[in-house]
Parts: structure tokens; C-alpha cells; sequence
């Protein structure tokens, strides 16, 4: 339990104030009986509340930080009989300090789930919610948002009803029994949504049901045509689908451009044999000869040998690369061949016939290829309409099986609340009561009697209900919850507080306006008694 609670910032004209010890069961914040407001008293239960990893301290009270500065709230807790303490800075409300004895920093700090996680440890909660998904939404302080007398079950403003209910299922451990239906329900969205918007990128084809209808009858239009053209060109090309269809329209074409390539390569390959056979016998290598006619010519027969020589080795080289490129040439021809034969055996593979002509085909083509997209906008249309229909039937089971868990919900709190109420008025009294209207809604009231008093006599009630059956380990309450409420009743009410078994904190202010066993029970249970002229909580008001 938590044993104290001390800062710097908590002063008594102008002293530091001492810690603030605690005990078990209820634990009294007292302003006084003449100046009930701006002394500290929703300040004070807001440090409690930050000493049990809330955050509120600091992003509710800004006008403290403005006023008294950053500060440490220090704190500490006692389970089997050991002492545990902390520090905690304004400053950066994310980290937690372990502390000795005199509140010196142990080390490095702690992350604050670090923190929470531990809490919920060493309190023996076994709840699936974490501690402050536990704690929080029972600690009404003013400020907090969540001390609407007619939704008990709103953590904060803004939370959505159906939020609420979940983790109030998850308090009394009945969310379990539906755990699977709220997963299958969520797929079935997630599914749903995710189709909706590939559709709305245009990833996906939109249609209305007047256009389902309309494709339909644009699809039997397209088979007709097909059937004409069968007619036409023989029945083997009602056997081809539109994937097969456009092959062949492309296999046909591909066999145009192979037997162009391979007439070209034919024609390249007769001039290159046409200028292969070079002769050059006709050039004279016997050069003797030509000092017979010019007897007094100087004549380099050397030379000219040479010179014979060079033209031999090019007409050689010459040959050579023809009949190097007459062999690349057939062999581009014989792969061509092998294509061809290969285009010639797939064509013959999928018509099954001869005759069909490119056009033919290229027609049949577009035919099936509309028809497939028409079907594919159809079968989405389809899917949808299938995906829309799984999320209801999801939506549905979890809708009955949540009620059942609801229902149990209700049974238990409502008998609890009963019995509290009967502690207070007696067996003749009508008892706030909860209602779930759906998995989104519920009323709490109490029949025939919707004072604010009675109003706020309830949301005590169902606190200390939820204390009594699950594993909330304290609750804190402000001083507004109380203002409107009778005197016998808080008496009562107070008696319950005593008597709980828990750690209870409250604020209370016009002590003296109760009967005197009510005084008598607060006053022996206060930690902390505020008053103006210095003795605020900060010591000061503002």
C-alpha cells in the first residue's frame, strides 16, 4: 500500500511540510468548514495520483508549474513488510527514481511502465489491463474528466462508450468469452476496409449493382458474338479463352517477323557467295618476263614479289572471313528455323486447326478480353458483397456473445450496488442500477429519484462495487462528489469507506456540517488538513 507521500513543493506557512503518512483503508484530505476551494485539496489527490503513475499532476495543473516551479513528488510503498521508495520529477514525467530511506537517487531512473508494471506486481493483480488501465477511471478527481455521475464507466472525456464497456469487462475478467469474437470481428472489418479502399484507389474495380446487372448482359451480348464467329471460322475457336486467344494472335505475328528475318538472312547469304570466289591467277608472279621487253628498265623484281605476295595474303584473308560470316549467316538461319518450328508447333498446339486468320483472332482476342474484364468487375463486386455479409455475421455473434458477457456484468454490479444501498436506506430503498442497452451503450440511474444527490450516491456505490468484486485495489474521491449528497447519507457512506478493507482517499471540506459520528470517523482518519493564510498545500494561493 502506499505508506507516504512528501515534496518540497508541500509547504505550511512557509515550512517544507513533513511526510504525509498513510494507513490502510480510508485516508481523509480536510479543507475547512468556511473556505472550501483553491487550497489544495484536488492538488493534493492529484500527486496521489501521480504517485500511482498518472500523469494528470502535470498535464492538468499547469498553473502549479507556473506558480511553485518544476518539483520531485516522493512517495513510498509498503508490501510484506517492506518499504519501497521513489521520486518522481515534474520535469519529465516519464521516469521514476528508486530511492533509500532519505529520498536519495538509487542509480538510473526507471521508465514509468517500468514503474506501472511493477505496481501491478506487487499489488497481485492478474488482469489482462494494465494497472492504470485498472486504476485510473476510479480515481474521480476534479479536473480528471471522469466524474460524470451518469457514465461511471467513462475513464475520461471523450472516450467512446464502447471502450469504456470492454475494459470494464476486462476489470471483472469476462472479456476472455469474447476476446475471439472481437478478433474475428476485427479481421472482417480490417478485410472489408481494406477492399474498400483498393476500390477507392482504383486498384480494384468499383461497380453499382446496376452495373453488375449491366455487365452481365454485356457478357451474354459478347458470348453471342463469339458463337457467330465460331460459325464463321470454324467451332475449334470456341475453344480458345482469351489468354489463348491473344497468344496465338501473337504467335502469328511472331511468325511474319521470323519468316521476314529468315528471307533477308537468305539474301545476304547469296551475295556473300557471289564475292567469295575471288581469283587472283590472273596477276603474273613471274616477273623474268619483264626484263625481256625492257631490257634497259631497272625493274625491283624484289618488289613487285612483294608486292604479289601481300595481295595473295588478302585474298586469303578475304575468303576466310566469307566463309566466316557465310557460317554465322546460316547459323542465324538455323535458329530462326527452330523458332519458326517451334511457333509453327505451339499455333498448331492451341487452334487445332488451320485457316484462323490473324484478324480473326486479333478479334476473338479483344471479344474475351472484354468478357474476362467484365466477369473480373463482377467477381469483385461479388467478393465485396461477400466481405460486407462476413463482417455482419461477425458483428453479429460478437454483438450476442458481448450481451450475454453484459449481462453477467450487469447481474453482479447491480446486486452488489443493491446490497450497498440496503447498508445505507435499508432493504425499501430503490439502489442505482446499470444498464447495457448494446455493445455501445448503457444507462445508469436510479429508479424514480434523479436528484444530483442521489446521482452522485450511485457512481460512490459503483465504485466501491467494483472494489468489493474485482481486483481495483484502491479508489480516490474528491470533495465534489459529495457536496450534493444528504447528511445520513454520508454517514454511510463514510462507514463504508472505514469498513472497505482498501485503501480509500478522499477530500472533504464542511466537516462540521455532518453528524458527529461522521466527524468523529473523519477526523481520526485524516492525513492532511488544509486551510487559508499559509497552509494551502503549496503554502500559498494563487
Amino acid at each position: 500500500m502506499l505508506k507516504e507521500i512528501r515534496s518540497d513543493a508541500f509547504k505550511s506557512h512557509g515550512q517544507i511540510r513533513p511526510a504525509i503518512s498513510f494507513h490502510n483503508g480510508l485516508n481523509v484530505c480536510k479543507g475547512p468548514d468556511d473556505y472550501p476551494n483553491s487550497i489544495g485539496k484536488s492538488n493534493f489527490l492529484m500527486a496521489l495520483d501521480f504517485a500511482f503513475g498518472g500523469s494528470d499532476y502535470i498535464e492538468k495543473l499547469d498553473d502549479v508549474i507556473r506558480h511553485v516551479g518544476h518539483h520531485e513528488i516522493q512517495f513510498a510503498f509498503e508490501f510484506d513488510g517492506v518499504l519501497h521508495y521513489f521520486s518522481r520529477p515534474t520535469a519529465n514525467k516519464d521516469i521514476v527514481y528508486i530511492c533509500n530511506s532519505n529520498y536519495e537517487k538509487i542509480g538510473d531512473p526507471i521508465t514509468l511502465s517500468a514503474y506501472t508494471q511493477w505496481l501491478k506486481e506487487k499489488y497481485l493483480i492478474k488482469n489482462s489491463l494494465t494497472y492504470r488501465g485498472i486504476v485510473s477511471r476510479y480515481f474521480r478527481v476534479y479536473g480528471r474528466e471522469n466524474g460524470d455521475e451518469t457514465l461511471p464507466l467513462r475513464s475520461g472525456k471523450g472516450e467512446p462508450l464502447s471502450t469504456s464497456i470492454i475494459s470494464v469487462l476486462k476489470l471483472f475478467d469476462l472479456y476472455g468469452a469474447i476476446e475471439r469474437n472481437i478478433e474475428e470481428e476485427k479481421i472482417a472489418s480490417e478485410k472489408k476496409s481494406a477492399f474498400s479502399k483498393a476500390q477507392d484507389y482504383e486498384y480494384i474495380p468499383k461497380i453499382t449493382k446496376a452495373q453488375y446487372k449491366d455487365n452481365l448482359k454485356r457478357i451474354e451480348e459478347l458470348k453471342q458474338r463469339k458463337e457467330e464467329m465460331a460459325e464463321k471460322a470454324g467451332r475449334n475457336l470456341l475453344e480458345l479463352d482469351s489468354e489463348k486467344a491473344a497468344a496465338m494472335a501473337k504467335l502469328k505475328g511472331d511468325l511474319k517477323t521470323f519468316k521476314r528475318q529468315r528471307a533477308r538472312y537468305y539474301s545476304q547469304l547469296d551475295s556473300v557467295r557471289k564475292n567469295k570466289d575471288i581469283d587472283a591467277s590472273s596477276i603474273q608472279n613471274d616477273f623474268s618476263a619483264l626484263q625481256e621487253f625492257f631490257p634497259n628498265a631497272e625493274i625491283n623484281v624484289e618488289r613487285l614479289e612483294q608486292i604479289e605476295a601481300f595481295h595473295k595474303d588478302l585474298t586469303t584473308i578475304l575468303k576466310n572471313d566469307f566463309k566466316e560470316t557465310e557460317a554465322k549467316i546460316w547459323n542465324l538461319i538455323n535458329l530462326i528455323n527452330i523458332q519458326i518450328e517451334n511457333i509453327e508447333k505451339e499455333i498448331d498446339s492451341i487452334e487445332k486447326a488451320d485457316g484462323l486468320s490473324k484478324v480473326v483472332l486479333e478479334e476473338y482476342a479483344k471479344i474475351e478480353k472484354e468478357i474476362t474484364a467484365l466477369e473480373d468487375q463482377n467477381k469483385k463486386y461479388d467478393l465485396n458483397a461477400t466481405l460486407i455479409e462476413e463482417h455482419k455475421k461477425k458483428t453479429d455473434e460478437l454483438t450476442k456473445n458481448q450481451l450475454t458477457q453484459e449481462e453477467t456484468l450487469e447481474e453482479k454490479l447491480n446486486s452488489e450496488m443493491a446490497r450497498l444501498n440496503s447498508l445505507i436506506f435499508g432493504e425499501n430503498k430503490n439502489s442505482p442500477a446499470i444498464h447495457f442497452e448494446s455493445t455501445k451503450s448503457y444507462t445508469f440511474s436510479t429508479f424514480d429519484d434523479h436528484g444530483t444527490g442521489t446521482n452522485y450516491k450511485g457512481l460512490i456505490m459503483f465504485d466501491v462495487a467494483c472494489l468489493k468484486l474485482t481486483e481495483l485495489p484502491h479508489l480516490i474521491h474528491d470533495s465534489f462528489l459529495f457536496k450534493n449528497i444528504g447528511k445520513d447519507t454520508i454517514r454511510k457512506i463514510i462507514e463504508i469507506y472505514r469498513d472497505a478493507g482498501y485503501q480509500i482517499f478522499i477530500s472533504i471540506d464542511n466537516v462540521n456540517n455532518y453528524h458527529q459520528e461522521t466527524q468523529k470517523i473523519i477526523n481520526r482518519n485524516v492525513v492532511i488538513e488544509l486551510s487559508p493564510g499559509g497552509n494551502e498545500l503549496y503554502g500559498q494561493k494563487w
